[in-house]
């Protein structure tokens, strides 16, 4: 977490001033985490559940899943970057005090002035005139409440929004004839080899074990089992180690009852 850095640490800045710095810095990079979280949320969910959407009704190759996912993470990168990262890199007390006198422009430039004349390089005027507006802010910020200068309201928008996607994307991982585990899976992971999820599911019967690799000019029969929703046709697409690729459509697998009704 924040804290007000320790370059004033033997200068003139009050002790209540600097703890009151270092409340409202902690409190501002709490609130920075909490909105990059939910923005990250937000866009990662977001785009992926519309990638596994077009997974879902088009058939694409893995470059170009492999290059949405990738699209994906560098554009959730990117809003945490925007939204989190870049503001919590002004964190130096001068940067603090500034942000304070934004959410409480009732002190002015009384806060910055007070830091600018507590660092022993910047000091001009009498020692007076600055002890005696040290004890002023002081005195102001004593009284001052961090939650209500910073309410988590600044950054509701954002947490909520990100909440609700990951809820909603959580709550469809409990139905299952949706299998919306496997297709978000595909999308958000690209590296695993995960199958498409569909309402029809193959089984490989003959060979058995199965295998990729078929002896040369060996005949190998292939049966397969579909079982779930029906399929109109089996087409099964082979590869040869020249590199010549085909496909042949498959016949259904005549049974006894079949030909005792056929008689």
């Amino acid at each position: 977490m924040a804290t007000v850095s320790n370059e004033f640490s033997n200068s003139e800045l009050d002790p209540v001033t600097i703890k009151a710095l270092g409340a409202f810095g902690r409190r501002r990079v709490l609130l920075l985490v909490a909105r990059t979280i939910g923005a990250a949320l937000l866009v990662f969910i977001t785009l992926t559940l519309i990638l596994a959407t077009f997974d879902f009704l088009f058939l694409m190759n893995d470059a170009v899943r492999w290059t949405a996912s990738l699209l994906i993470y560098i554009l959730t990168a990117f809003t945490a970057w925007r939204v989190g990262v870049v503001p919590m890199r002004s964190k130096d007390t001068l940067s603090i005090a500034q942000r304070l006198e934004t959410a409480a422009p009732e002190f002015n430039d009384d806060v910055t002035s007070a830091v600018e004349l507590a660092n022993p390089e910047l000091s001009n005027g009498s020692p007076q005139f600055r002890k005696l507006l040290q004890n002023r802010v002081a005195k102001g910020l004593s009284n001052v409440e961090v939650a209500r200068l910073l309410p988590f309201k600044l950054v509701a928008r954002w947490v909520v929004s990100g909440g609700a996607v990951a809820a909603i994307c959580f709550s469809l991982f409990f139905i299952p004839s949706a299998q919306f585990g496997r297709r978000f899976a595909r999308a958000a992971f690209p590296g695993l080899e995960i199958e498409r999820a569909s309402r029809t599911r193959v089984t490989i019967l003959e060979p058995s074990p199965p295998s990729r690799f078929v002896a040369e000019r060996d005949a190998v029969g292939v049966v397969i089992e579909i079982t779930g929703a029906s399929a109109d046709d089996a087409v099964l697409h082979w590869e040869s180690s020249d590199g010549n690729r085909g496909e042949t459509a498959m016949a259904p697998r005549a049974t006894a009852s079949d030909f005792q009704a056929g008689s």
